[in-house]
């Protein structure tokens, strides 16, 4: 626009596609490990975050969000999905903070929807990304978005806040307090947390 000075009007934006039927077929698939799932099914809350161990994923900031979510929520797990350089120092992090017995590490799953069925949130924890794409899969598979406002992709994506709880990234206390508000929606609050998603990534 600024550039060519094509009329504004002339533009469309054409978003990386979701394949929403894809996505719901691998959730139907029973292909989490049973330790996991023996703990996905348990009465406590569950989080799940899913991307590279590298510092732009700042899992870091999610590891101490959860070890507050934790004083509220002691039954709470937090899975983290992916692999990267990071692995072993977020590993004794969790162990500096007390909560490794309450954080699994599941390494790459090649389909993580298996385990987003189960999720009570998922947790984009990020300081910058270009679209955010694992959001509008998190948002396909219906489950509850918490995000930081990565720029310029997430706020994008969830609307700045119309479609998931938002916060600023790198702050503990205000992704905890995004998790929290989560796990304390009622039911119907959280259908409709689900259908208003459901209807983003469509």
């Amino acid at each position: 626009i600024n550039r060519y000075k094509v009329n504004s009007d002339k533009i469309d934006i054409i978003y990386n596609p979701v394949d929403i039927e894809g996505i719901r077929e691998m959730m139907a698939k029973d292909e989490v490990s049973d330790a996991h799932k023996a703990i996905l099914e348990s009465s406590g809350r569950t989080i799940i975050t899913a991307g590279r161990l590298h510092p732009d994923k700042d899992q870091k900031t999610l590891l101490k969000a959860f070890k507050i979510v934790r004083e509220n929520h002691m039954d709470s797990h937090l899975f983290i999905l992916g692999e990267g350089g990071l692995e072993a120092e977020l590993k004794q992090m969790a162990v500096d903070l007390n909560i490794e017995d309450s954080v699994h590490f599941a390494g790459f799953q090649h389909n993580p929807y298996a385990y987003f069925k189960y999720a009570d949130t998922f947790v984009l924890s990020s300081v910058r990304e270009g679209f955010g794409h694992v959001l509008t899969e998190a948002l396909a598979a219906g489950t509850p978005v918490v995000s930081t406002k990565a720029r310029p992709g997430a706020e994008e994506v969830l609307a700045y806040g119309e479609y998931g709880y938002m916060c600023e990234p790198s702050d503990a206390e205000a992704l905890a307090a995004g998790i929290n508000h989560i796990f304390e929606l009622n039911d119907s609050e959280r259908e409709g947390i689900i259908e208003k998603g459901l209807e983003r990534a469509e």
